[in-house]
């Protein structure tokens, strides 16, 4: 169950809330009789004679001090924890990145391939350095550009270099970055944290499939994040004509929802280097949930004891 960023480990415990809550209902019935029998005197001046002074506001306080001490403990009872990013000391990052003719298109200038390598230079510079970084090309085959390493430079000399190529083999892209991934599996343990990113401006039209190796890297814990890059005004000029060649972000948004990825679309240079920017920060780290029970006891019997506090010192007596 989660609440306001607060999940509760064990939810079930949450039903001890009716204490609280029927102490509440308890308390209001109460008062609500004294404003009863209140009303009764029809001499206002003889029962302020013989009735103390009301302490107005300050009646209501301790009883809701110590009932919302008493549900911060049941919360306390129920374990709560909250998502916390953990930075790993191994992970591994797989960058896919498009080469397919299709990406010369100038709708983003000087050309999509241009523009993608640059902002995927950025990326690389911006990742920490102890995450493990490979790189896989992709137009009709995947070429395995450089394995997950962290000389991050060779990377970045390897994405520059990258060379147009006909075709889009994703579902290959995908099946080489697994393989990658399950060797760095071998080497440090199958529970460290491993995701894949693609580049591209399309789907796949070469080669295996892409979504049966998604939904093995889901099965494995592996996330897909894509990027879709470019606009639905891309053309190239291909064997003597112009031939369009627009986005289609539906097949890429498609394979993050199989990946249990993150889905971007950008349409310009700046919106690229936006994403790669949040990706960079997000590699390497791992969400894990926090117990935070000592912080709701610790509130929830400061209130309690506020709660009596005011009591002794307003009215003589605990509440």
């Amino acid at each position: 169950m989660n609440a306001f960023g607060v999940e509760f480990i064990e939810p079930g415990r949450l039903w001890f809330l009716v204490i609280p809550l029927a102490l509440m209902a308890g308390y209001v019935f109460q008062a609500m009789r004294r404003s009863q029998y209140a009303l009764r005197f029809t001499n206002l001046q003889l029962l302020g004679s013989v009735a103390p002074n009301q302490p107005g506001w300050r009646r209501y306080v301790p009883a809701a001090a110590f009932v919302a001490g008493l549900v911060a403990i049941v919360g306390a009872v129920a374990v709560p924890a909250i998502e916390v990013d953990v930075e790993r000391e191994v992970s591994t990052v797989i960058l896919a990145l498009d080469t397919s003719i299709s990406m010369e298109a100038e709708d983003i200038l000087p050309n999509r391939l241009e523009v993608a390598q640059a902002a995927a230079i950025d990326f690389v510079a911006d990742v920490p350095a102890d995450v493990r970084l490979g790189l896989v090309t992709f137009a009709e085959t995947a070429i395995v550009a450089v394995p997950p390493t962290t000389e991050h430079d060779r990377v970045s000399a390897a994405i520059s270099r990258a060379q147009l190529r006909p075709g889009t083999a994703i579902g290959e892209a995908l099946y080489a970055s697994l393989d990658m991934i399950a060797g760095e599996q071998a080497l440090f343990g199958s529970d460290i944290p491993a995701s894949i990113v693609i580049l591209s401006d399309g789907e796949t039209t070469v080669g295996r499939p892409d979504a049966e190796p998604a939904r093995l890297a889901a099965d494995a814990g592996i996330t897909i994040s894509t990027v879709a890059f470019g606009t639905d005004q891309g053309s190239i000029f291909f064997q003597g004509q112009f031939v369009p060649v627009p986005l289609n972000e539906s097949a890429l948004r498609n394979l993050a929802e199989i990946g249990g990825g993150q889905f971007f679309e950008a349409g310009s240079a700046d919106e690229l280097a936006t994403i790669f920017d949040t990706l960079s920060t997000s590699v390497g780290v791992e969400t894990e949930l926090e117990e935070i029970t000592d912080l709701f006891a610790a509130v929830g019997l400061l209130l309690v004891a506020l709660g009596g506090a005011f009591s002794l010192v307003w009215g003589s007596r605990l509440p």
